[in-house]
């Protein structure tokens, strides 16, 4: 049959091979080699490239007579290059004093030259623009257009709106299109930003030739222009004019005041501008403001102001970007735009309604207009409420009146699900369908690092939610700045004054403090521990799963990472709570480790050790079950005598482990710290007649049980582990109405509640209309559905479904998630993914809009299509919505690989000129057993015959 050939899974095979470690970095800078920094002042001012793989730093103040006062990190480098030496071509003068040489930094950005003779890639003919901090009135560019010169342009004394006047100060600086340099100035008088003066002076990065005596040269200027249109007042360059008058951004009355800080973001996609500010509105209770503006270039050289949104959209103040009443405050810290792989338009903002200091820990996400007969509409915020057909969608019409207008009480907008616990933002960078945010000073009883939120999409292709807030990279260390190039190589300021840059890396992560050991040994990381667990000769890893601290019966206290391979299961405590949070464990996890070599717990953990977070666990049982491959944990919740167990599933059956009365630990104290729950009797015992597990899923008191070729649901209230005696149900075969035939296998298995999808060798299934496969008794109750997938290959081999809890289970409860489908078939050398929405269930049944593609389609055509076809055959996805990663086992000579891809959009059928290998040591190899990010740490984690690698960046803590 076409269908034989599937998937490559439970790996029995032996293998043989070597592996060459990559390690995170602490780059190297100015600092001695070795001293574990990277600079010896510290950095504030940083920016970097817009695919994430350039990375400047600037120096916060005197950078100890070196020429890093501003330097640069590139991909696959380990030192930073520094760009500011102590003599430069000045204005196309050679040999003079460099003004940036041993300088503090006060703001540093970014210009990407259009026009490059230098041979030399684009990327590297970024030039970044500087104020120092003892001089806030010129601008500096350090110009890499002469690849043999080291060369900085400066424009000395920038006008303010007057046009005749310096300005007293610039209080930041952007970009705009390739060569245009922004500069928010204040009024030469003083006073705040926002005063009568005030403005965005345009500066233009350009060459300029002349011709003397039949030679032609060329030379390099940046210069103010006049920015406003009007007819210019003499020889005056005047900055745009924006200030508590301007009617962008008052409502009704002047605004009160505006802070010394404004941000900017240049969309090309749009030809704008944004620009954020931190606003206070007049004093009368109609009086208001908004925190966003617009700027436009028109077709004249000058540049407008727009409005973002017209006044009647305000009412209160919850509209994010702007409010109604006396005195009110609205901020903005960080701004940028998203454009989705749906392809819509969204302004995301650090900020919102209230002032500076209580806005830093909030994100939202207001959708934008992409597509307006009239061009002074394009990048408005759009009507939130606009139904479009998704075939040629895209939000059209602008936001007209209050109910129309996104507010911080959608859950659209509210990026992250509430305001960031950890602390204050320093840092916001946007991916894909992703942000990403930095923390450097934690709140109380928090801790630091890099977090991230994915957007949820319904099936018209908009927002509908975001994932509530994860970790990411591993570290703890306080975070100031960071950028994320599309290999996942985090670049990290870290460090009491972010003095230290990090670089995450793909590999072992030796001695990098976290998942790869301490900072001086390797050997007690979980990286060196699992793959002593699990060697090359009994095939390694063959199963990787994540057990976040909200999953039943951990009860909130701990989160559990379990590995299992043949006849054995490590359990790993990757994180506890503090009481507040959850901490992850790092750096050494063998330490006080335990071993239980017959299948049985014969002491009461954690006693007589101290503190183990490892709890190996073979033999007994475990060993007639032959290669392990999968882990579940499940609680009985509704009996009188509730418990949770630990079952584990492989080739020759399933186990679980439970005391001499069938009893598990109690799930209201939960598993953990350190293991408490585990007591003194507790063994393995196979249960049922099961083989070729290929799934287990708990959900409520019930056991899902898997298998190539039946689907079980065990009531763990009604069954007796002492006796064996199981209370189940089949609720599926190949040969039970399903519309398959006995050579067809079940591949995958997801269920929430009453809804529940089946993934086999000739499609999708799902649980009928009207159905509740919770209380089914009979095949025929669940009334299996097939679904319809785009262009289907056939089989489906894999169900990735997202939700805002990071709950599988939870895919049709509160907001509903997003299902990735991998419809992929080895036989056809194919692999494709289409992606679905699943709405909330609660108080609710089954029905045709439970599950709905959310449409790919191709320009002009409304034939629905994959989102992503690989152009080959994938045996696994995962994705965080910044990329998505896609592994290969091998295949002949083949080695190996795990895929990103990156810039997914609407009609981008083919992921072939998007995707990077990412750089891990398995050409040895044969396999991948799975890829996730632990819930704990936010490192990536990738499983297989060569034991674990990992993604995450350097720890600069000291770990015991």
């Amino acid at each position: 049959m076409m269908y034989s050939r599937l998937v490559r899974s439970f790996h029995i095979f032996l293998l043989v091979c070597c592996s060459v470690p990559l390690k995170a970095n602490v780059l190297q800078g100015n600092a001695p080699e070795g001293s574990g920094q990277t600079f010896t002042f510290p950095t504030s001012a940083h920016a970097a490239s817009p695919k994430g793989d350039f990375f400047y730093i600037g120096a916060q103040c005197t950078a100890d007579g070196s020429d890093f006062a501003v330097s640069t990190v590139v991909k696959n480098s380990n030192a930073l290059v520094p760009m500011t030496p102590s003599t430069v071509w000045l204005n196309n003068v050679a040999d003079q004093p460099n003004p940036l040489f041993n300088a503090g930094i006060q703001f540093l950005g970014l210009l990407s030259p259009a026009e490059n003779n230098t041979g030399l890639p684009r990327e590297i003919t970024h030039a970044p623009l500087v104020v120092t901090t003892n001089d806030l009135t010129s601008l500096y560019v350090i110009d890499l257009f002469f690849s043999s010169r080291k060369a900085v342009l400066s424009a000395n004394s920038i006008k303010d709106a007057s046009g005749t006047l310096v300005t007293s100060g610039i209080v930041g600086i952007g970009n705009m299109a390739d060569q245009c340099a922004i500069a928010a100035v204040k009024s030469n008088a003083g006073g705040n930003f926002g005063a009568s003066g005030s403005g965005i002076a345009v500066l233009k990065l350009d060459t300029k030739k002349t011709e003397s005596a039949g030679v032609i040269s060329s030379s390099r200027v940046l210069e103010q222009v006049d920015a406003p249109i009007g007819s210019p007042v003499g020889s005056q360059t005047r900055a745009l004019p924006l200030d508590i008058a301007t009617p962008a951004v008052k409502i009704f009355n002047n605004l009160v005041s505006m802070n010394d800080n404004a941000v900017f973001h240049w969309d090309a996609n749009f030809g704008r501008l944004y620009v954020g500010l931190q606003v206070t509105g007049g004093v009368c209770p109609t009086d208001g403001a908004r925190s966003v503006i617009m700027v436009a270039p028109t077709q004249t050289g000058k540049f407008v102001i727009q409005t973002i949104a017209i006044d009647a959209v305000f009412a209160n103040q919850n509209e994010i970007i702007g409010g109604i009443g006396a005195n009110t405050q609205v901020s903005v810290h960080r701004i940028n735009t998203m454009y989705t792989s749906t392809s819509l338009h969204y302004l995301i903002v650090q900020g919102g309604n209230g002032d500076a200091a209580s806005t830093k820990r909030t994100v939202y996400a207001l959708p934008l207009v992409g597509n307006n007969a009239d061009a002074a509409l394009l990048g408005v915020i759009a009507n939130k409420n606009q139904v479009f057909n998704p075939a040629y969608g895209t939000f059209t019409e602008p936001a007209m009146d209050n109910s129309q207008m996104t507010t911080s009480d959608d859950f659209a907008a509210s990026i992250g699900g509430d305001e960031l616990l950890a602390g204050d933002i320093t840092d916001m960078i946007v991916r894909g369908d992703t942000v990403y945010v930095t923390v450097s000073n934690p709140a109380m009883n928090q801790i630091p690092g890099i977090f991230y939120s994915q957007a949820l999409f319904d099936s018209t292709q908009k927002i509908t939610r975001w994932t509530n807030w994860k970790p990411v990279g591993g570290s703890i260390d306080p975070i100031f700045g960071a950028t994320i190039d599309p290999l996942y190589d985090i670049i990290s300021m870290t460090g009491i004054q972010g003095n230290i840059i990090t670089r995450g890396m793909w590999g072992t992560g030796a001695q990098d403090g976290l998942l790869g050991g301490t900072l001086t040994s390797e050997s007690v990381g979980l990286v060196s521990l699992l793959g002593a667990g699990f060697p090359k000769d009994i095939a390694g890893i063959q199963g990787l799963f994540d057990f976040p601290f909200t999953t039943p019966g951990l009860n909130a206290q701990t989160s559990l990472l379990v590995a299992t391979g043949l006849n054995k299961i490590v359990l790993v405590e990757t994180g506890v709570s503090n009481g507040t949070t959850l901490v992850p464990n790092l750096g050494d996890f063998t330490t006080d480790q335990v071993t239980f070599p017959d299948g049985t717990i014969t002491y009461d953990l954690p006693a007589p050790m101290a503190m183990p977070r490892v709890v190996t666990i073979a033999g007994g049982a475990l060993s007639d079950l032959g290669p392990i491959t999968r882990a579940e944990i499940g609680v009985d919740n509704v009996s009188s005598e509730q418990s949770a167990w630990l079952f584990v599933g492989g080739i020759d059956g399933l186990a679980v482990l439970s005391k001499p009365d069938g009893s598990g630990w109690d799930p209201s104290v939960g598993l953990g710290p350190n293991f408490v729950g585990l007591t003194n009797g507790m063994a393995f015992k196979k249960i049922g007649n099961y083989e070729f597990v290929r799934k287990l899923m708990a959900d409520g008191h019930l056991l899902y049980v898997m298998t190539d070729t039946k689907l079980d649901v065990i009531d763990l209230s009604a069954s007796n582990f002492a006796t064996g005696l199981l209370s189940f149900v089949t609720l599926a075969t190949p040969s039970s109405a399903l519309g398959l035939i006995s050579q067809d296998t079940f591949t995958d298995f997801i269920v929430s509640g009453q809804c529940a999808l089946l993934s086999t060798s000739r499609g999708l299934l799902r649980v009928g209309n009207g159905a509740d496969i919770s209380t089914a008794t009979t095949v025929e109750e669940v009334k299996w559905t097939q679904v319809t997938l785009p262009q289907s290959v056939g089989p489906v081999t894999q169900l990735f479904a997202i939700t805002s809890s990071g709950r599988v289970q939870d895919f049709t409860q509160c907001c509903g998630g997003n299902i990735y489908v991998l419809n992929a078939y080895v036989g056809y050398s194919q692999a494709q993914i289409a992606r679905f929405n699943s709405r909330n269930l609660m108080g609710s049944t089954i029905d045709e809009s439970t599950l709905l593609e959310i449409p790919n389609f191709f320009p002009g055509v409304a034939v629905s299509a994959p989102i992503l076809n690989f152009n080959g055959f994938r045996d696994l996805i995962t994705t965080d919505g910044s990329m998505m990663f896609s592994g290969l086992d091998k295949d002949l000579e083949q080695p190996p690989v795990v895929i990103s891809t990156t810039g997914m959009k609407r009609s981008v059928r083919s992921a072939g000129f998007v995707n990077a290998k990412i750089p891990l040591a398995i050409n040895s190899y044969s396999y991948l057993a799975r890829m996730l990010r632990s819930s704990a740490s936010g490192s990536w984690l990738v499983g297989g015959d060569f034991g674990l690698q990992v993604n995450e960046s350097c720890s600069t803590l000291t770990i015991t």
